[in-house]
């Protein structure tokens, strides 16, 4: 499965094309209007390469026995305490 969903080419390709358009110099724009949608496409390829966050319920189950022994260790840490007050 993609790790992005697929509505992100719908943001993805517009700036690319009009980066094309800007770069065969079909419409009369600035240079530094071409370099903007260089960098605003250079950015959203780069946001696709990082890949996507673990699923909620995935996460839960991984972080479970972390929190236990967390738990336990603050449980024993409290017990020391009491023992020597």
């Amino acid at each position: 499965m993609s790790a992005h969903p697929l509505s992100t080419p719908v943001v993805r390709v517009p700036p690319q094309a009009m980066l094309a358009v800007g770069l065969l110099q079909l419409r009369p724009w600035k240079p530094r209007f071409v370099g903007f949608l260089g960098t605003v496409a250079s950015l959203l390829n780069c946001y696709m390469l990082f890949p996507a966050l673990p699923a909620p319920a995935a996460a839960a189950k991984n972080t479970a026995p972390a929190l236990a022994r967390a738990d336990e260790a603050v449980c024993s840490a409290k017990r020391e305490l009491a023992k020597v007050a």
